[in-house]
């Protein structure tokens, strides 16, 4: 609807400095996903209460890891009921310690399923949605973790 109020020179000139923003600003996080196997149990020798195999070998699951640039909002005790710059309120109870991510939709394709962020040396798992967030179309998504201890 709005494509053809904006020329198409000038959403360029915004999206590129939209970009140049978030590399200033951005800094590297670390994804950590764990690959999951799941197990049918198709013989006799499977114990149910035990939820394990007689005599098998234990497997070692492998965690794979990515690295993203995102910018990072430290969220203080004053910000827990409202979003900064929109005056609409948070309907999620953010424990101390929690972030705001703002991630590129190629970190967003590796945290989504994320079982571990790493960001400056604490580890953080998500505990909301995303937003979407972009003046033309979605170039950068919004989320919030927790610390994990």
């Amino acid at each position: 609807m709005g494509d053809n109020l904006v020329p198409e020179s000038m959403r360029n000139s915004v999206r590129a400095a939209l970009e140049d923003m978030h590399e200033t600003f951005a800094k590297e996080i670390k994804i950590y996903k764990t690959k999951t196997e799941t197990f049918v149990a198709v013989t006799s020798t499977y114990n149910a209460l035990y939820a394990r195999l007689k005599n098998e070998q234990k497997s070692i699951g492998k965690v794979s890891e990515f690295t993203a640039k995102a910018r990072v909002d430290y969220i203080d005790k004053h910000e827990l009921t409202s979003m900064s710059g929109v005056s609409a309120q948070v309907n999620l109870a953010l424990p101390e310690g929690s972030i705001r991510l703002k991630i590129d939709k190629e970190g967003y394709g590796h945290i989504k399923t994320s079982s571990r962020i790493e960001v400056d040396g604490q580890l953080y798992e998500l505990v909301s949605d995303s937003a979407k967030s972009g003046p033309f179309d979605v170039h950068y998504y919004i989320m919030y973790l927790k610390r994990k201890d």
